[in-house]
């Protein structure tokens, strides 16, 4: 009996140990957050959880919190222009309606973080995990995200003009209505992401990896003859292009294998030696366009306008002809 309630009193006595060591992991340091008021500086502080900063509006223009531990810390509508937060850790912190000019946030552990409304210009978020962060409405201009993980990430309304996300992992985010006018996704995974109504006008998305992104109602391509944009090598297998807006796009050497370009407007598109296998582009706008030396093997067509289209070379079987008829070599014969 001495040995059973000997044994109960170790277990308590370890379970208490324990649940201190989780609690303190999350409760900040009195003396660390004195200091980042007083100083502005304040690397390897633990300020979990603290929510005296945003508060009383701590003014942390160009402070240093390089490897801290900010996890569920409040920053809201704070001012944080110049500010380093490289290698930081700030799951669940409130970052919404910051102002972080050119802030670091190099390395940091970003994932589930509020970060909506943020104008991040310029910013400094190469290697950044932000997974499952909130970035609707967020300014990230010029900012730099490369090899980034923004997978399952809400970047809906996001400005990313000119942001260079270079192998950023951009899986499952949410980008409806973003904007990425001159922007740089050369050999971005987008996989399964909502891309609807976005503007990719002028970005870079050579070698893109968009395998089941919903890109309904894009704006892609340009109206202006003598601009091209550049999507060639690109992974669209099961993507929707429902009514997007493909003119002059260069999509050449690319994968649209079971891809929906139903009422897609593809003038002058140049989709030379790609993948079509199975495609849907009923009722789309083929004026001008080259599928030459393409693999249209069960490709719908029905209804599209054709008008200029250059299949030459191209594999038709078992296509669907725009005038709703089945194309065999047989019949061709």
């Amino acid at each position: 009996m001495y040995l059973i309630v000997k044994f109960i009193v170790l277990i308590i006595t370890i379970s208490t140990i324990l649940l201190g060591s989780i609690n303190s992991a999350y409760a900040f340091n009195k003396n660390d957050v004195e200091q980042l008021i007083r100083t502005k500086r304040c690397p390897k502080c633990d300020l979990s959880s603290a929510q005296e900063l945003s508060s009383n509006k701590i003014l942390l223009n160009g402070g240093n919190l390089a490897n801290s531990n900010s996890v569920k810390t409040n920053f809201s509508g704070l001012e944080l222009n110049d500010a380093n937060f490289s290698n930081a850790r700030l799951t669940e912190a409130d970052l919404s309606q910051i102002v972080g000019f050119n802030i670091n946030f190099e390395n940091a552990q970003l994932n589930k973080a509020n970060l909506t409304g943020a104008k991040l210009n310029q910013a400094i978020l190469n290697e950044a995990d932000l997974s499952f962060a909130n970035l609707e409405g967020a300014d990230l201009t010029k900012a730099s995200l490369v090899h980034s993980i923004l997978s399952s990430a809400n970047l809906e309304g996001a400005d990313l003009t000119k942001a260079n996300l270079i192998h950023a992992d951009l899986s499952k985010a949410n980008l409806s209505n973003a904007v990425f006018y001159k922007a740089s996704l050369f050999r971005a995974i987008l996989n399964e992401t909502n891309l609807s109504k976005a503007n990719l006008r002028k970005a870079n998305m050579r070698y893109t990896s968009l395998i089941k992104a919903d890109l309904s109602g894009a704006i892609i391509g340009s109206e202006r003859a003598l601009i091209q944009r550049d999507f060639r090598n690109v992974n669209l297998t099961d993507a929707l292009l429902i009514e997007t807006n493909l003119i002059n796009t260069n999509l050449n050497r690319s994968i649209l294998v079971n891809a929906d370009l139903s009422r897609a407007n593809l003038t002058s598109v140049n989709l030379y030696l790609s993948d079509l296998k199975n495609a849907n582009f009923s009722n789309s706008i083929l004026i001008n366009a080259n599928l030459s030396y393409t693999d249209l093997r069960g490709a719908n067509l029905t209804g599209a306008i054709t008008d200029g289209l250059n299949l030459e070379n191209a594999n038709l079987e078992g296509a669907t002809l725009p005038d709703g008829s089945i194309y065999s070599s047989d019949d061709s014969d």
